[in-house]
């Protein structure tokens, strides 16, 4: 819900900032999706290595705070290297924590409906960030964009928070 509620926000912030459209386009949909698939591809490795429940609970809780980020546009920066730079990191290490979330998804599938199974989950995980986005419209519109960023870093923090716990209870 996390990264649904910040990748839509972020948006009408940088118009806020006085972004122009080419400028937007540049930075989230070539630069930032380029971090994305390299960040994807490191995290694949480090999974290897970590372990996908360790790898979960480390992407999701750097992601997770990295959020943060996205409080300094927020309350006024409209410097281009620095929006470059937090929506770089921001986006990059959201990427490690879907490419763990969603190879976690792939082990609760079974072998014989393993299509089904994981369609479902990201389904659900799509729900969730639709229901999370008409929301943070709303509230933002209300609050501001500081307060969404900070409901969704919390958000994400007690998402990690519940997987520690769950590994933690059956391991």
């Amino acid at each position: 819900m996390g990264d649904s509620v910040t990748s839509l926000m972020i948006r009408p912030l940088l118009v806020d900032r006085g972004l122009s459209l080419p400028d937007i386009g540049w930075v989230l949909g070539i630069v930032s999706y380029s971090a994305r698939i390299v960040s994807a591809l490191i995290a694949g490795l480090l999974i290897v290595k970590l372990g996908r429940t360790k790898s979960l609970i480390i992407f999701g809780l750097i992601a997770a705070l990295s959020t943060l980020l996205y409080i300094i546009p927020a309350i006024g920066v409209s410097s281009l290297l620095v929006i470059y730079t937090v929506c770089i990191l921001v986006n990059a290490t959201q990427s490690m924590a879907y490419t763990a979330l969603l190879s976690a998804m792939m082990d609760k599938c079974e072998k014989n409906t393993a299509a089904t199974d994981y369609t479902i989950q990201v389904s659900v995980m799509f729900l969730g960030g639709i229901a999370a986005t008409v929301v943070s419209g709303m509230l933002a519109s209300t609050m501001g964009y500081t307060f969404i960023f900070i409901i969704s870093t919390v958000v994400s923090l007690l998402s990690v928070f519940l997987i520690t716990n769950k590994y933690r209870v059956s391991a």
